[in-house]
C-alpha cells in the first residue's frame, strides 16, 4: 500500500533549449523508499482511497493506477453516456 504520492521536477537543457522533466514518485509505506514509476511532464495528480490519477501535460491524456499496484498504469478512457 502507498503511503504518499508526490513528484519531483528537474530542469535539463536539451538540443532545443530548456525542458522540464517531472519524475512521478511513489513513496512505499513499509520502508519509505521512493520509486519512480513514470518519467515525463505531468500535472493534476489526484489521489483517491483506491486510485491515483494524473494528466500528461502536453497531450492532456489522463492515466491512473491502483494504489496497491503502482506498476499497473493505464490510460483513463471513461465511456460517454448519452442522454435519451
Amino acid at each position: 500500500e502507498i503511503l504518499d504520492v508526490d513528484y519531483k521536477s528537474i530542469v535539463e537543457k536539451d538540443s532545443e533549449g530548456l525542458e522540464c522533466i517531472t519524475f512521478f514518485v511513489i513513496v512505499e509505506a513499509e520502508d519509505g523508499e521512493e520509486t519512480v514509476i513514470r518519467e515525463g511532464d505531468y500535472c493534476n495528480i489526484h489521489v483517491t482511497s483506491s486510485y491515483v490519477f494524473f494528466t500528461e501535460y502536453h497531450s492532456q491524456d489522463v492515466y491512473y493506477f491502483p494504489k496497491h499496484n503502482p506498476e499497473n498504469i493505464k490510460k483513463f478512457s471513461p465511456g460517454v453516456i448519452e442522454n435519451k
